[in-house]
């Protein structure tokens, strides 16, 4: 029996060749894969455009596979107007031409021009240019600007900013964002002027500018990220392009996403008060998914004597509304300076109400080391508000933080002094942090000291203490004492006392609970699908608290006190005396079974589960979990299409029956009733009954009209 052969194919291996060029040495240099090569003697030509200090190197790959050859240059080609870089050509296996890239920088003496990524490339016989970014700096004087554009060929999109500067009385900048495929253009031009308009009381206009988005939102968690890094004034007012172009004009899209039917618009100005205050704001509308309203500023406060500066303010902030999720607030202190101080800090606001994340946050500088927060509220790293001094002698540091959530409240600071000179001195420091939680209540608190003196490296002596405190359930203690003179001794303590927090004794029947969330009619709410619906008037009903359905809407049931579908421990910390886990088996009018999807509400996972203490402050505040249900008057009973009876055009939901049987199945008996009538719109009324009964529009039609 012959064995058969299989034939394996290695996988190929680009082959690599160097030429090594260099202006004197030896004449030809040859080695492994390797030649060198003098040109020096040459001519002029080669003395000019090759460096002095080392040779460069063409470096030669062999795509076997590919059947393409590249060759890469390694060295900067001097042209002292032009300088071109980052050379690399690639040839197919017919040796024609298929790509050639560089990079280069022009210098014409007050305008430099940068190309990155420059390409071009042979198409089927059409060379098409290509290229990742073009910036382009101006200082010619009375001129001063920047500016540039960058290129994503795989979305053919493009970004771009400018910002110049006449006469330092005038000047103009401007941020682009364009997508071909699908259109949408986000930009923004801002302007400002000297003298300005003066608003009174020494207040004056000196800027004025406006923003655009067709297609486009507004990111607010990045721009609330923007805040935070000093990029703020770029992203949404156009300032110091310059500085932040590289970083910021390829991350445009992020800002600015690309969104469909989505829109904003701004209103831009900057109001000044001397040389002291100068402050750019920005109104922000964004419209009509995720409805916000923002607001963001800029400000900057410059007061001087001859000698020094007495107080310097920068200060940049973003907050708004979105009306489906809530309140958010962001601010930033960086390079202040109050009399020789150093000042610094950040602080972040919360309000949410809506989305998977709810709850409150307030934080100025921080948080409790051992606290996290949640990661829906998209909060980044905050800084610490700090006051630094540096002098010669004397060095101290003061950090501190305040924070308030919807179930904690933390504060702490941190002080660190250094007296002496580089060789010799004294080294303090003290910290302390707490944290309070409420429910169930619990707190943290810690503080340590320490003072060491210094000779070069070596520590002559030192102190530090350290004490940590958490109760009341249980109790727990710890601390340390450690000296050091020549030798070093510890003291340290651990320990624990008291009972654990157990459940309250009080116990709850939680379907009682759901029973009465069942019954109230303010969980209950009615959603229509009729468009016309405006136009028709329907007759009040004599129960106020009766909620009347029309048979194309949908019923909505929704409620907060106990979740469905999920086991629990514990109930708002009381044990639970009958039902650990409720769960809707089918809903039903009369006794025909209808088809029906659940509806999410949010709970607190720490109110019905048992956690331990790290468990609680590291958990959501809230989750998303069943709370309700949701049925629609058109999907009839088990799915089927059936026509509406034409006396039976709404459905009153008054007293709900629960039915509690042992298998925790839940009935929903609604009553039927006629109780429509037309008022006013005879064209409403006409759309209106179409949608149920075609046959009978003429005949309704000719009736009302006889009204």
């Amino acid at each position: 029996m012959s064995e058969k052969k299989t034939n394996t194919k290695e996988p190929s291996k680009d082959n690599f060749w160097t030429l090594i060029i260099q202006k004197d040495g030896n004449n030809i240099s040859n080695g492994e894969n390797c030649t060198t090569i003098q040109l020096g003697s040459l001519g002029d030509f080669f003395k000019t455009i090759l460096p002095d200090d080392q040779p460069f190197k063409l470096e030669i790959t062999n795509n076997e596979d590919k059947g393409l050859k590249s060759y890469a240059l390694n060295r900067v080609l001097d042209f002292k107007v032009v300088k071109i870089n980052n050379i690399t050509v690639t040839i197919d296996k017919d040796t024609k031409l298929k790509k050639v890239e560089f990079s280069f920088i022009a210098n014409f003496k007050g305008i430099t021009l940068s190309v990155g990524n420059l390409s071009i490339e042979n198409e089927n016989g059409k060379l098409k240019p290509y290229f990742e970014v073009i910036s382009c700096s101006i200082d010619v004087g009375s001129v001063k600007g920047a500016g540039g554009l960058y290129y994503n060929k795989d979305n053919r999109s493009f970004a771009g900013a400018i910002e110049l500067s006449i006469l330092n009385k005038f000047s103009v900048s401007a941020l682009l964002a364009l997508s071909q495929d699908p259109f949408s253009l986000a930009g923004l031009i801002n302007t400002t002027f000297n003298p300005g308009i003066q608003i009174g009381m020494g207040f004056e206009i000196t800027g004025l500018g406006g923003s655009l988005g067709l297609n486009r939102g507004l990111d607010s968690d990045k721009l609330c990220q923007a805040v935070h890094n000093s990029t703020l004034s770029t992203i949404l007012f156009g300032r110091d392009i310059g500085q932040n172009f590289a970083t910021i004009v390829k991350d445009l899209d992020n800002f600015y996403p690309v969104a469909k039917d989505q829109y904003y618009f701004g209103f831009l100005a900057q109001i000044s008060y001397g040389t002291i205050l100068k402050a750019d704001l920005g109104l922000f509308l964004k419209f009509p998914d995720q409805a916000s309203i923002i607001v963001a500023g800029i400000i900057k406060v410059h007061i001087s004597d001859k000698s020094d500066d007495l107080l310097i303010i920068n200060a940049d902030f973003l907050g708004g509304i979105q009306f489906d999720k809530g309140l958010f607030f962001d601010a930033s202190l960086h390079g202040s300076k109050i009399v020789g101080i150093n000042l610094n800090g950040d602080m972040v606001m919360r309000i949410f109400w809506g989305g998977e994340t709810k709850g409150f946050i307030l934080s100025i500088g921080g948080f409790h080391p051992q606290y996290t927060p949640e990661s829906g509220f998209n909060l980044p790293s905050l800084k610490r508000i700090s006051l630094n001094l540096d002098y010669k002698i004397v060095k101290f540091n003061l950090e501190a933080y305040f924070a308030i959530t919807s179930n904690t409240i933390q504060f702490g600071s941190l002080l660190y002094i250094q007296i002496g000179f580089k060789k010799f001195g004294i080294i303090g420091y003290a910290a302390f942090n707490a944290l309070f939680q409420f429910k169930p209540f619990r707190f943290l608190v810690d503080m340590s000291a320490g003072l060491a003196v210094k000779l070069g490296k070596c520590t002559l002596c030192s102190i530090s203490l350290g004490l940590e405190l958490e109760g009341p359930a249980q109790w727990h203690a710890s601390g340390y004492a450690k000296f050091r003179i020549i030798f070093e001794f510890t003291v340290d303590f651990n320990f624990t006392w008291g009972r654990k927090q157990k459940i309250e004794e009080d116990s709850k029947e939680v379907f009682k609970l759901f029973e009465n969330e069942f019954n109230n009619n303010k969980n209950w709410s009615v959603i229509s699908s009729d468009l016309t619906d405006n136009m028709v008037t329907l007759q009040a009903t004599e129960d106020e608290e009766e909620t009347l359905l029309q048979s194309n809407g949908t019923i909505v049931f929704n409620q907060s006190a106990v979740p469905l579908n999920e086991k629990m421990d514990l109930h708002n910390n009381c044990k639970i005396k009958d039902y650990k886990d409720l769960e809707i088996k089918e809903l039903a009018f009369g006794d025909d079974k209808i088809k029906w999807k659940h509806e999410k509400s949010s709970f607190a996972p720490s109110l019905i589960r048992n956690m331990t203490d790290d468990e609680k402050l590291t958990s959501p505040s809230y989750q998303e979990m069943n709370g309700g249900f949701r049925l629609d008057m058109e999907e009839k009973i088990c799915g089927k299409k059936e026509p509406t009876p034409a006396n039976s055009n709404e459905i009153l939901i008054g007293k709900n029956n629960v039915e509690q049987t042992d298998s925790q199945s839940q009935r929903l008996i609604i009553r039927d009733t006629s109780i429509a009538s037309q008022r006013r719109s005879l064209t409403g009324f006409r759309r209106y009954i179409k949608q149920f009964d075609q046959r009978k529009v003429k005949e309704l039609s000719n009736l009302m009209q006889k009204f």
